[in-house]
């Protein structure tokens, strides 16, 4: 598929904003495991659960009738970056493919920094979870990667520091960070121009990872193309396998699975987020709901240079509702009592 780009000029119909890549979308089969894994280990903050059975929810995520599923949000301190993890109960949720491998096509992979390797290392240790390889240096930060129990792919652990690459903000004060998403793509140059030049990601000249950091998740010997964009304070790591070729997605492939589900681009104001939405449907691309993608729901792409894709728009005023913050403590512990002489 060859899809019809967007000058850089011409990629912006209303304000000034880029658009950034807001949520990561998972399909965990163990919530609370989940949800105890990414606070323990790295420090994220619950913001969040929902329990949904709609049909709205069925047509946004392509299912055709009902949709059912729990819902977990989780922040670290970015503004306007959530993971969400998702346990579909209508459809029933597909596992992952006992044989899937991280280059298999579509998105397979994520990156996280935190300010406390060694501690993150113990604590993950301590939960009993073994890294897929001893840890590594690479561009002067240390590396590893262990595979999440719940969601099934690799998810690297990355010292936070200087020679990081990318600009994380602090808009929690939380320590952990999303620094990219990773996607093995068929051609290179359709999903650079489907991410770059229609949905106007921005593109940039760093290098988050070598060949040798593929050992890292279990492919030491690949021969790859990578591009990387730039969606907010993440990256979207674009990858290429020649060798080993990552096998096509399967044909009845949809939402209602275990994995890395897609991810949502957007941004703070509904027009902006609508943009994307109009280019995305000039370039011959469907979505699952007919309307403009707005602050309530969001939409989902078809036929994304075989990857799903969402839009979100988050204002300010709903950030709480939708998962964007901390949520409040919902557990109260009674004080020890004392005892009476």
């Amino acid at each position: 598929m060859t899809l019809g780009v967007a000058l850089p000029s011409e990629r912006l119909e209303h304000g000034s904003n880029l658009p950034r890549i807001v949520q990561i979308v998972l399909g965990s089969d163990d919530l609370p495991l989940c949800k105890h894994l990414y606070s323990t280990v790295f420090g994220f903050a619950g913001a969040g659960d929902r329990l949904t059975y709609t049909r709205h929810n069925g047509q946004v995520m392509g299912f055709g009738g009902w949709g059912g599923a729990t819902i977990l949000y989780m922040v670290g301190r970015q503004e306007l970056l959530q993971l969400e993890f998702w346990t579909h109960t209508s459809p029933r949720q597909r596992a992952m493919s006992a044989d899937w491998r991280p280059n298999d096509i579509g998105f397979c992979r994520i990156g996280i920094s935190v300010p406390d390797f060694d501690g993150t290392l113990a604590r993950l240790a301590e939960f009993g979870i073994a890294t897929l390889t001893p840890p590594a240096t690479s561009g002067g930060s240390r590396r590893v990667c262990f595979r999440d129990p719940t969601v099934g792919i690799p998810v690297e652990i990355m010292e936070e520091g200087p020679r990081l690459p990318g600009d994380r903000d602090r808009y929690h004060d939380l320590g952990p960070a999303v620094v990219y998403v990773a996607a093995s793509v068929t051609d290179i140059d359709d999903a650079v121009g489907f991410f770059r030049d229609v949905v106007g990601l921005e593109p940039c000249d760093v290098q988050l990872h070598s060949s040798k950091d593929e050992a890292l998740w279990g492919l030491p010997d690949a021969k790859r193309t990578v591009v990387t964009l730039r969606g907010g304070t993440t990256f979207l790591e674009l990858v290429h396998y020649a060798r080993p070729a990552g096998r096509a997605r399967p044909l009845d492939d949809g939402l209602d699975r275990q994995g890395f589900k897609t991810i949502a681009v957007g941004s703070r104001d509904p027009l902006d987020t609508e943009s994307v939405f109009r280019r995305v449907k000039a370039a011959g691309l469907g979505w699952t709901v007919a309307e403009p993608a707005s602050f309530v729901g969001g939409n989902h792409v078809i036929g994304a240079v075989a990857h799903h894709m969402k839009t979100l728009s988050v204002p300010h005023e709903v950030e709480r509702q939708f998962g964007f913050s901390p949520e409040p403590a919902k557990w109260w512990r009674p004080p020890p009592r004392t005892q009476s002489v």
